[in-house]
């Protein structure tokens, strides 16, 4: 019993050195782009072969400065498209994947399969094949430098849509015809019924939406603050 609490001590001691290991190794790139940002652009770009400097250093007001004065690029205003066309694409696609989803795991209609299939089968489509259909789009709509043209094409997100379908399928129908007999809506049984449900399901999807769209946002927003 004893060489059994032994063994179980270390392994457990073994999982948490690992656990503390990996997150320090995901930790330094953090900690070095904070302590860049006080270094000279000679410290940062030495190629002396010494080892960098890993305390903070004196320069982030002039580093600041110095991004805030380069012409090509507004710093502050690029930073604020990121984040509010995030923000609002999370909200916008989360409500709808979630419509989605709820209709394709509840409800039966014609073709429904098919449909459902077909958007999965967007997944196979490289978004590079895309840029230049959705610009013509966007050209045609006049939509072209707005936060809008950002923001609608990827509105409908495929895996958001498939992850809350399968999501909603958990939702007891049974519970869904007593909301019935008692008088709700379909409006009401996704609004009252399915979303309270879902919250921890929405919650990861928001995280999954929002980094979707910061990471495909950053040259678009600092294009957009270019041409003001």
């Amino acid at each position: 019993m004893h060489e059994k609490s032994k063994t179980e001590a270390l392994w457990r001691f073994g999982g948490y050195g690992f656990l503390i290991a990996a997150a320090l190794f995901m930790i330094v790139p953090i900690y070095w782009i904070v302590i860049a940002s006080t270094l000279p652009q000679s410290a940062i770009l030495s190629s002396s072969g010494a080892l960098p400097q890993l305390l903070p250093g004196g320069h982030f007001v002039e580093n600041f400065q110095a991004l805030q004065s380069r012409q090509y690029v507004n710093f502050m205003s690029s930073v604020w498209n990121s984040i509010f066309i995030a923000i609002v694409y999370t909200v916008l696609a989360l409500i709808l994947c979630s419509m989605a989803g709820f209709a394709f795991a509840k409800y039966e209609f014609r073709f429904k399969k098919s449909i459902f299939a077909g958007i999965l089968a967007t997944l196979i489509i490289p978004v590079n094949l895309l840029v230049i259909p959705l610009f013509l789009v966007m050209s045609t709509a006049n939509m072209t430098n707005t936060y809008a043209a950002v923001i609608l094409p990827w509105a409908a997100y495929p895996v958001g849509i498939f992850f809350m379908r399968q999501s909603m399928q958990a939702i007891p129908d049974a519970l869904l015809e007593s909301a019935r007999m008692d008088g709700a809506s379909e409006f009401q049984l996704f609004y009252r019924v399915a979303i309270p449900s879902m919250r921890s399901s929405m919650a990861a999807l928001a995280v999954i939406l929002f980094l979707f769209q910061w990471n495909a946002i950053v040259p678009l927003a600092a294009g957009r603050s270019r041409h003001g």
